[in-house]
């Protein structure tokens, strides 16, 4: 007699433990437990699930922007001067590592004060283009960029008590590359060389730094 109460108890003791699945819910259980799925049991707390641990954390994620302010120096072919840049810059992320970017900056070109000579001249280049980010290495995060730029030149002076006057406009390339060093995960510092065409044969090499923000 004791023989068979045990018999009996070890099926029903066993079919405690796992809850008392049908055969349906033990198949998917089992099905899930080959799988690696992990099973929710009554009255169990589950651990939140967590991203993969390749996914890299300093990096702009697709259909998110990117807002920052830079400044810097530029030398400019056509003066043979360094002078001062400001300006500021979008960025679109999209998958694989590429993103849209647009700019636009201030750059002076020309100051020149002589007794009965004064001679100023800016160029301002509005552009935009693909970015590509290639890889990571940890807060460090290398792109490079390319696309088109408007760009105007106006130049102002005097000779004498004679006023000069004069500006130009066109469209041209603009490429170079950079990169985000992450003080935080939305937050860091930009470095960023660009050349762009300017009028004639004229090119505007620039290098800047400033800060960016990823807005969540």
């Amino acid at each position: 007699m004791k023989l068979l109460t045990i018999l009996l108890a070890v099926p029903i003791l066993t079919c405690a433990q796992d809850g008392f699945q049908s055969p349906a819910g033990q198949g998917a259980a089992e099905a899930a437990r080959s799988q690696g799925v992990a099973v929710a049991s009554p009255g169990v707390p589950q651990e939140p699930a967590h991203p993969p641990s390749g996914a890299p954390k300093y990096v702009l994620p697709p259909r998110k922007i990117e807002a920052g302010a830079l400044f810097g120096g530029n030398g400019f072919s056509a003066t043979s001067q360094a002078n001062l840049s400001l300006g500021g810059e979008v960025v679109l992320g999209l998958d694989h590592g590429f993103g849209l970017f647009g700019e636009g900056a201030w750059n002076r070109i020309l100051g020149l004060k002589a007794p009965g000579i004064e001679a100023k001249a800016a160029l301002y280049d509005l552009g935009g283009g693909a970015q590509w980010t290639p890889l990571h290495w940890g807060r460090f995060s290398p792109y490079l960029r390319g696309g088109l730029s408007w760009v105007h030149v106006g130049a102002g002076g005097r000779i004498g008590s004679i006023g000069v006057v004069g500006s130009t406009d066109r469209l041209g390339a603009n490429f170079g590359f950079g990169g985000r060093i992450y003080l935080a995960e939305h937050f860091g510092v930009l470095l960023d060389f660009r050349a762009v065409q300017g009028p004639q044969t004229a090119w505007l090499g620039r290098f800047s730094t400033g800060l960016f923000y990823h807005f969540k």
